[in-house]
């Protein structure tokens, strides 16, 4: 993303402060316990508790501690000491934007670890880091590798909340090759996998930013207020005015200017003194581009100079992007065009970055066959190239027509070439382009959107709405984990072939992991439940991978709708209504399903109700009717709400 801050990519880790009321009764007991720990101990804790809130903080207690190996061993490193401080060193150094620095540094600290044991959780946590700085120097299909390296640790140890990050980490890749949907996809996985505020406040952030991306305002700015709820639960000023600082941009994206500008005051006024902050400088670039757009161009010049004072116009990163532009056109617009080119030709280096960043995430994960900036250059060159050369033929033999004509003909002939290449090659790009839109990368089955298209043609050509049938395989989260990323996505594409071969005229899609999709052209319940009785038959028999036969069960559930998107999501629901009735088949029931808003509602109120006892234990007795003895009593849970009275458990439980 181009400004929105890709530390919140990362694993957020953040260490609540206890409560000011309770820190005095609490010293004298945190003193006896930090004497005994050692100083090498004290100084790794300091640095993960301050990684967040403050990088320099962090690096500078991590290089101690490498320090403090040194001298409590003497004549011998300690390997996983040592390794552990070069591995917060990295992650500061990455918080710092300095990857360039970072990277060499986590390479080290894994080269410390050598044969050590590959199963621990420092190891994954180097992985991960390589992984970030890797994706940072634009070197995806490295930083893919080292994500599915960490991840199968990860998965061993059991560590859901670092799987959470690692799927993550994965969303950032495909939000840099631009396929936004995936990208989303993966961050609500990550959600799905482990709850926990921080990382819940970094997967609502980046949703948000995808949202924003492909002009979805809505749901953007509910994601960016749930991010913003959660920094302010935290108590953390700064991410909260950092969340601000973004949402402002999303406005700005969006041409509303005036939301734009009362959001980042808002940020600056949360977030206090900036002394020092060197993420303040994007507050800055963020109001003068609300100036700008307003017209107060004089005044948004004083801004955008706040945000590139002291900054190298020649190195900057790809966060300056949209803020090159905005002095661009502010200083332009003042007519002052000596300061508005160098700002031009740093977004033009930045813009042409974008391109390779985009197309370097893209071969990793779309295995594209080539670059296609790239490529475009190479024919610009060739074109010059034979442009030059006849240019010479006819300079040195310009007295003799003959040659000349020649010449003119062979110009001719390569700018038919060049001209057929520039087709091919735009052919290709579109066609690649489509692929990677509409079809799923890892089983090659039709992704989402390419169900949305098959939905809305059959539509048009029915005349009448279709139904969706979506396919979900029963525990299919632990079949990825222990067949892989691979060998799932063969089971998926296997599954799928099955279904075609034994029902005529259809083409099963890939919803999302684990959940298989087919449309079909009717809308009569009755056609459909025996449609979907016939599937799961065809699945019953076990699918051979690897000469291990892999048993499988599905839930199915299906919807009928004119609109796509709308018939799709609703196939998905009923399949949580399948699950919810015990049964392994089921259509969209509206009513059951009732108003999502009033279910988020209750849900925001039931966590509050937790917290300030409004839930009530009851106990029923349990009568033994032969011996006639109380013997038990089941515990039951009422809600009181002060506002809505009692709430039936039929409406909080599921």
């Amino acid at each position: 993303m181009d400004l929105r801050f890709g530390w919140m990519v990362c694993a957020i880790l953040i260490f609540l402060i206890n409560p000011s009321s309770s820190v005095q009764a609490q010293r004298s007991e945190t003193a006896q316990q930090s004497a005994d720990i050692s100083p090498f101990q004290l100084a790794v804790d300091e640095s993960r508790s301050n990684m967040m809130a403050d990088p320099t903080v962090a690096l500078a207690a991590a290089e101690r501690a490498e320090s403090i190996v040194g001298r409590d061993f003497p004549g011998w490193t300690g390997t996983t000491e040592l390794a552990t401080a070069w591995w917060l060193q990295a992650e500061a150094l990455t918080r710092l934007a300095r990857p360039d620095e970072a990277h060499p540094v986590a390479q080290r600290a894994l080269a410390r670890l050598g044969t050590a044991d590959h199963s621990t959780k420092l190891y994954a946590d180097i992985l991960l880091s390589l992984g970030r700085t890797s994706k940072t120097l634009g070197e995806h299909g490295q930083a893919l590798e080292n994500y599915q390296r960490a991840y199968e640790v990860y998965l061993e140890l059991g560590e859901t909340r670092s799987q959470s990050i690692i799927l993550q980490s994965i969303a950032s890749l495909y939000n840099d090759a631009r396929q936004h949907q995936r990208a989303a996809d993966y961050y609500a996985d990550a959600i799905a996998r482990y709850q926990d505020p921080s990382l819940d406040l970094s997967a609502f952030n980046n949703i948000a930013n995808v949202y924003t991306e492909i002009d979805r305002r809505e749901e953007a700015s509910e994601y960016f207020g749930r991010a913003r709820a959660i920094a302010q639960e935290m108590g953390s000023t700064m991410l909260e005015a950092r969340i601000l600082n973004n949402t402002a941009s999303m406005y700005v994206a969006f041409g509303d200017f005036l939301a734009a500008e009362e959001s980042v005051d808002l940020a600056f006024e949360v977030a206090g003194d900036l002394s020092g902050a060197e993420w303040s400088r994007f507050m800055w670039g963020v109001r003068a581009q609300a100036a700008a757009g307003q017209g107060r161009n004089r005044e948004a010049r004083g801004y955008i100079e706040r945000t590139f004072e002291g900054v190298d116009l020649t190195t900057t990163s790809h966060h300056f992007t949209k803020f090159h532009g905005a002095a661009t056109n502010i200083y332009e617009a003042l007519g002052e065009y000596q300061n508005a080119m160098p700002h031009l030709r740093a977004f033009k280096r930045l813009e042409d970055e974008s391109h390779e960043f985009s197309g370097s995430a893209n071969t990793a994960l779309v295995g594209a066959q080539f670059d296609f900036a790239e490529q475009e250059l190479q024919i610009e060159q060739m074109r010059i190239e034979s442009l030059e050369q006849d240019l010479q033929l006819s300079e040195v033999r310009s007295s003799r027509r003959i040659f000349a004509v020649f010449g003119l003909l062979a110009i001719t002939v390569l700018i038919l070439i060049v001209v057929y290449m520039r087709h091919r090659a735009a052919r290709q790009r579109a066609d690649d382009l489509e692929q990677a839109l509409f079809f799923d990368t890892e089983t090659g089955l039709p992704s989402r959107q390419g169900l949305l298209r098959q939905v809305g043609q059959r539509a048009r050509a029915y005349g009448s709405p279709v139904a969706v049938i979506a396919l979900q395989i029963e525990r299919h989260s632990h079949l990825e984990g222990v067949l892989g990323f691979a060998k799932f996505a063969q089971l998926q594409t296997a599954m799928a072939r099955r279904i075609e071969r034994n029902t005529a005229d259809v083409e099963v899609s890939l919803i999302s992991s684990g959940v298989l999709g087919v449309a079909l052209n009717t809308d009569i319940d009755n056609t459909i439940l025996s449609e979907c009785s016939r599937m799961q038959d065809y699945l019953n028999y076990p699918i051979r991978l690897d000469n291990i036969d892999i048993d499988i069960n599905v839930i199915v559930g299906f919807a009928v709708h004119s609109d796509s998107e709308t018939c799709v999501k609703n196939a998905m629901i009923a399949v949580q209504q399948a699950e919810e009735d015990n049964s392994h088949c089921g259509g969209f029931d509206a009513d059951k399903y009732g108003d999502p808003s009033e279910n988020l509602a209750l849900m925001s109120r039931m966590l509050a109700a937790t917290k300030n006892g409004d839930m009530q234990m009851h106990y029923q007795p349990k009568l033994h009717l032969r011996t006639g003895v109380f013997g038990a009593a089941e515990a039951l849970c009422r809600w009181v709400d002060p506002e809505r009275g009692m709430i039936s458990p039929d409406a909080f439980i599921p």
